[in-house]
């Protein structure tokens, strides 16, 4: 569908064919945080292109690796940057303070 909507124009870094170069894009523009978390679980939840993501569970690593070969980010890289991410000594300091 075509977002009517607010957008935000933002430089961003996409790879084509195997090179990354710098681009703007425009991206949708939420009124708060909780906004655009509930639209990115329901575009995952919603679109068929997303079903491997879904059906990964509990399963963060899967989680990752089938939101980049559903070809949701252009990166090469983009499952194991997430990874790095989530298993960061800083990511597992803030997560122990949101769950206490």
């Amino acid at each position: 569908t075509d977002y009517q909507g607010k957008k935000l124009s933002l430089n961003t870094l996409e790879f084509r064919q195997g090179k990354m170069l710098q681009t703007s894009q425009k991206f949708k523009a939420y009124n708060s945080v909780e906004e655009s978390f509930d639209d990115y679980a329901n575009l995952l939840k919603t679109s068929p292109r997303y079903e491997a993501v879904v059906k990964s569970g509990q399963d963060v690593k899967r989680f990752a690796q089938a939101l980049q070969e559903s070809g949701y980010a252009t990166d090469p890289r983009y499952s194991q940057k997430i990874m790095s991410i989530i298993n960061s000594p800083k990511f597992n300091d803030i997560m122990k303070e949101l769950i206490n």
